[in-house]
C-alpha cells in the first residue's frame, strides 16, 4: 500500500517544547519509493516507534530552516546511509538549510555529503526519486528560502508547507489529489504585521487554499497551541463545509492510503470528541 504516515501534527514554538502533538513530520511511501518530510523533533524516535524501515529511506526532503521541520534530519541522513557507510538516497533541503558562503548551514557537512545526491532546492525546480518525480513551489514564508512539495506517483499530493494564502502559491498547486496544509492557527492576528509569527496559516488561509486548490482530500496538521485548544477536527468540519470539499484533521501515528482513505486510527484520543 502506497501510504502516507503523519509521525507528528504539531507546530510551532509551544508545541515543540511541550510535545503536546508531536513534531515528527510526515512519511511518504509511493510507488514503493520510501520520503521522509520535514523530520522536526521526536523523528527519529515516532519513526522506530512505527517501525518505518529508515535505512530503506530513498530522500529525506526538507522545507524550511525552522527547528520543528529539521531538527532530526542529520540523524535521519545516518540512517539513510547506514551509519554513513553507504553513498545512498536523496537529502533535498533549500541553502537556508544547506548553507553558502553568505549563510551559515543548519546541517553539518559530514551529513550533507553522506548522501548520493544534495540537493539545493528551488522553487520551479524538478527533480526525481527513484519513480516518483518532485516539484518545489513558492511559499511565503519567515525562511524567504522555505519551498513547497508536490509528489507525482498514484496520486498528486501537495504540501505548500508552511505559508500563507497568496493566489501565486494556490495555483502552483492546483491539479492536486491530496492536499497537506500546515494549519497553525485557529486565527492568526499578525498576518498582516511585519513580526515573525505572521506567515504561519490559519484556518481562513486553509479555506482559501482549499477553494482555489479543489482537492479530492484536504488533511490539515501542524497544530499550534490555539489549533489543539480548539480541536482540529471541528476546525476540519468547518473547512468541509466552507468548501465542500472532504476534510480530515491528521492525528498522530496517522496513516492514510494515497487513495485518502484512513487505514490506521492512533494517536492522542484525549483531543477526540466522545
Amino acid at each position: 500500500m502506497s501510504k502516507i504516515v503523519f509521525l507528528g501534527t504539531g507546530g510551532g514554538r509551544v508545541t515543540t517544547m511541550t510535545q503536546l502533538r508531536s513534531t515528527g513530520g510526515i512519511y511518504l511511501e509511493l510507488s514503493g519509493t520510501r520520503i521522509y518530510l520535514d523530520p522536526g523533533p521526536g523523528a527519529l524516535v515516532r519513526a522506530r516507534s512505527a517501525k518505518i524501515p529508515l535505512e530503506k529511506l530513498d530522500a529525506i526532503l526538507v522545507s524550511h530552516n525552522h527547528i520543528d521541520h529539521l531538527n532530526d534530519a542529520a540523524v535521519l541522513v545516518e540512517c539513510m546511509t547506514r551509519g554513513v557507510r553507504e553513498k545512498r538516497g536523496v537529502f533535498a533541503a533549500p541553502v537556508s538549510v544547506l548553507g553558502s558562503k553568505e549563510i551559515p548551514a543548519e546541517i553539518p557537512k559530514y551529513h550533507r555529503e553522506a548522501p548520493e545526491k544534495t540537493i539545493e532546492v528551488k522553487p520551479g525546480m524538478r527533480f526525481k526519486v527513484n519513480d516518483v518525480e518532485v516539484e518545489c513551489t513558492r511559499a511565503l514564508h519567515t525562511d524567504e528560502f522555505t519551498v513547497g512539495y508536490r509528489f507525482f506517483a498514484e496520486k498528486t499530493i501537495s504540501y505548500p508547507a508552511d505559508t500563507v494564502f497568496s493566489k501565486e502559491v494556490a495555483r502552483a498547486h492546483k491539479g492536486a489529489d491530496i492536499l497537506i496544509l500546515n494549519c497553525l492557527y485557529l486565527v492568526n492576528e499578525n498576518k498582516c504585521k511585519d513580526v515573525e509569527f505572521a506567515k504561519h496559516m490559519d484556518v481562513d488561509d486553509a479555506i482559501k487554499f482549499v477553494k482555489h486548490i479543489k482537492p479530492e482530500l484536504c488533511i490539515i496538521q501542524h497544530f499550534g497551541m490555539g489549533m489543539i485548544r480548539a480541536g482540529p477536527w471541528t476546525q476540519a468540519e468547518h473547512i468541509e463545509k466552507e468548501t465542500g470539499i472532504k476534510t480530515v484533521a491528521a492525528r498522530d501515528g496517522q496513516v492514510f492510503d494515497v487513495g485518502g482513505e484512513c487505514a490506521k486510527k492512533e494517536g492522542l484520543e484525549k483531543f477526540r470528541k466522545d
